[in-house]
């Protein structure tokens, strides 16, 4: 009868040890780039991934930039968000820099950001 309780018990704690399985965290995917800040909304291309203009970063980025993708969200003067690369605009003497704010996407002349981190010359730049 003695025995039992001590059975029990390690029985028990060999369950317990068993059935413990530590959690695992992933790292979070982070997108790199340069820190930045919108300055000037102004400057952004709000209809321009609904046109050929300029090559994106991605498709996803395409589909997520511009009126069309940002579900009713627009940006502020004072977001801030990740610039992942830039480019030149189709027809204008200007650096669009991709600019990833939460799930959205910004493509904003380079005036219209101010690098927190990092530089315009750090971003890689995206040719058709």
């Amino acid at each position: 009868m003695l025995a039992r309780p001590a059975t029990l018990a390690l029985a028990t704690l060999a369950l317990s040890q068993v059935a413990f399985v530590p959690p695992t965290f992933a790292p979070r995917a982070r997108t790199r780039g340069a820190r930045v800040t919108v300055v000037h909304k102004g400057d952004m291309f709000d209809l321009i991934n609904s046109t050929d203009c300029i090559a994106w970063p991605s498709e996803e980025a395409k589909a997520r930039g511009g009126q069309s993708g940002w579900g009713g969200w627009s940006p502020s003067d004072g977001d801030q968000g990740v610039a992942v690369a830039r480019t030149g605009h189709c027809f204008q003497t200007v650096d669009v820099v991709f600019v990833r704010i939460g799930e959205h996407w910004v493509a904003i002349g380079a005036s219209g950001v101010r690098f927190d981190s990092g530089s315009l010359a750090d971003l890689p730049v995206i040719t058709k």
